[in-house]
This record gives structure tokens, C-alpha cells and sequence, in this order.
């Protein structure tokens, strides 16, 4: 069977191995590229849709999905884990299941002074140069984008992506970047997610994070999704890996990774790995994941004018 994933390799390929030595199936994994992260899959999922040739789409977020989902690209799955997950993370038509997510932080030099806790705070001319973040046309840093417009609304919102390139904010290749820039000193502070920072920190760089107020109840988070393409040439063993995924003995192996994935499953929270429970207690920034996907291309209309232009 065949996986398009926007996954980092590290936290993916564990993963697969896992499932191919329980099940004796064959995955072949196709990733894509740090800059431009699950956009570049959705639109080749896209082109293929009169043949496709992937059976699973496991995506990094969950915007591009829900967009994938409302275009016909996806198949419904009633996976049997499902319904055990919060019903934000879950297509109402059974489209996709999110699951293993990450939150949105702001990494900073540790033993240094904090970001500022508001979000909108971060685009001040003192910090003008100072603030690194990926292209937010793409990945988790769009999914991000979209968010601030539903809660906060346009005005505000393009507001603050306006003032952010305006105090010269450094636009990045990923995540991965905007956390190296901040450990190398380049920037003060990095717009990433949580793995990111993560990953860096268990290497023993001196980094840290913090949970930024996107809005005035709580931190984005970001849920791994996974559906089922399709038309899928080898369905039987799509839905065999998006039950392999949606178990809780996976998002506990994602938790004990050092991305330090957040267990969305009741069970696997229960079980959370003792250096992961401090997530648990991030109050989530309350979003619809359909209306990101709706509003999405506006969103995407009004980044490109105003950091590609």
C-alpha cells in the first residue's frame, strides 16, 4: 500500500514499521518537502484523483485535509477507534479522524527573558528583525493563519500578518528553521511547533517555549489527520493502517517520540508518558477545522499578496 504523508521521517517511519511488522503489509511512504509541507501532497492528490496512487493520506495537519474532504478527494472509513475521539478533530461525514496533536509556541533562547504572552504582541517594532516564522502559505504555520482570521476576524488579523512584514519578520524553510534560527541565535523568537522545539531541546540545546494566547481561550493546537483516498487501489489495507494509526498504543508510541505528540484519545491520555502530561493541561484555542478549510483560500489569497508580492 502506498501513504502520502506530511509527517517529518523521524515520526513517521517508526511508525510504519510498526504497522508492517504487525500486519506483514508493505507500506511505501511518500513524504514531501519542508518548505512546502501538505500543500504539495493535497495538490498531487489532486492531480491524481482520476488514478489515484496513494491509499492513505496521514497529514501533519489538518486544513489541506478537510480541504481534500470537501472536494471529493477522500473516502468516508468509520475506523472503530473514531468515535472515541473529540468530535473538533473528526470529519461529521467520516472523512478524515484527527488524532497526535502539536501545539503552536513560540521558542525562545532558554534562560532568556519569555515571549510576550499575547500573540498579537509579537509584531512590535521592538522586535522589529527579530521574529522568524515558515511561509504561512503552508503547513501547520497556515493552519495557524487561518485560525487568527476565524477568531480574531480580518481586520485584526490581517492587521498583524501586515505589521509582522512590516517589522521585517524573517520568513523561513519550516518550522524546523524558525526553532534552529532562535538556537543559533539568528532570531529572538521562532514560530513553531511543539516537536520542533522539542526535538532540539532532548539534544541538549538551550531552547525553550511557550504557550502563546492566540486568543483570549487558549493555544492552537493541531491534530495529525488521516484519511482514506479515494478510490484507493488497495483500500482493505488504507483502512487497516487508519486503524493502526487511530489506536491508542500509536498515539502513545508518538507521545513517547521526541516530538511529544498530545494524546487525543481518552485511553492513550490516560496513559500519557509522565514528560507529555504537562500537555495535557493546554487549554485548547476553540476552532472550527471545517470553516478553516472553507476560508481558506482567502486566507491563502491574502498572505501571498502580502509576503510574496
Amino acid at each position: 500500500m502506498v501513504v502520502y504523508t506530511s509527517v517529518d521521517p523521524p515520526y513517521a517511519q517508526p511508525i510504519v514499521a510498526a504497522f508492517e511488522q504487525q500486519t506483514g503489509i508493505r507500506v511505501v511512504l511518500l513524504t514531501d518537502t519542508e518548505a512546502d509541507k501538505s500543500l504539495g501532497l493535497a495538490n498531487r492528490l489532486r492531480a491524481e484523483r482520476t488514478r489515484p496512487r496513494a491509499d492513505v493520506f496521514w497529514s501533519s495537519e489538518v486544513v489541506r485535509m478537510a480541504q481534500l474532504a470537501r472536494e471529493g478527494v477522500l473516502a468516508p472509513y468509520e475506523s472503530p477507534d473514531r468515535r472515541a475521539y473529540p468530535a473538533y478533530a473528526r470529519d461529521p461525514h467520516g472523512l478524515w479522524t484527527g488524532f497526535a496533536a502539536r501545539a503552536r509556541v513560540i521558542a525562545f533562547r532558554a534562560g532568556e527573558a519569555p515571549p510576550p504572552r499575547d500573540f498579537l504582541d509579537l509584531a512590535q517594532p521592538a522586535l522589529r528583525g527579530r521574529v522568524a516564522m515558515a511561509n504561512p502559505r503552508f503547513g501547520t504555520t497556515a493552519t495557524e493563519a487561518a485560525a487568527l482570521f476565524q477568531v480574531w476576524g480580518e481586520a485584526r488579523a490581517g492587521a498583524f500578518y501586515r505589521a509582522l512584514r512590516d517589522y521585517g519578520v524573517q520568513v523561513v524553510d519550516g518550522n524546523s528553521a524558525a526553532a534552529e534560527a532562535v538556537a543559533r541565535g539568528r532570531a529572538r523568537f521562532g514560530l513553531t511547533d511543539t516537536d520542533d522545539v522539542y526535538s532540539r531541546i532532548d539534544r541538549g540545546i538551550a531552547l525553550d517555549l511557550a504557550f502563546p494566547r492566540h486568543g483570549p481561550e487558549g493555544t492552537l493546537l493541531i491534530p495529525n489527520t488521516v484519511g482514506l483516498v479515494a478510490g484507493a487501489p488497495h483500500a482493505d489495507a488504507g483502512r487497516r493502517f487508519i486503524d493502526f494509526l487511530l489506536a491508542p498504543e500509536t498515539e502513545l508510541r508518538l507521545a513517547a517520540l521526541p516530538s511529544r505528540q498530545l494524546p487525543l484519545h481518552p485511553e492513550a491520555r490516560r496513559q500519557a508518558p509522565e514528560r507529555v502530561r504537562p500537555l495535557l493541561a493546554v487549554t485548547p484555542l476553540p476552532v472550527d477545522y471545517q470553516r478553516l478549510a472553507e476560508g481558506m483560500e482567502a486566507v491563502d489569497r491574502f498572505l501571498r499578496e502580502v509576503f510574496e508580492r
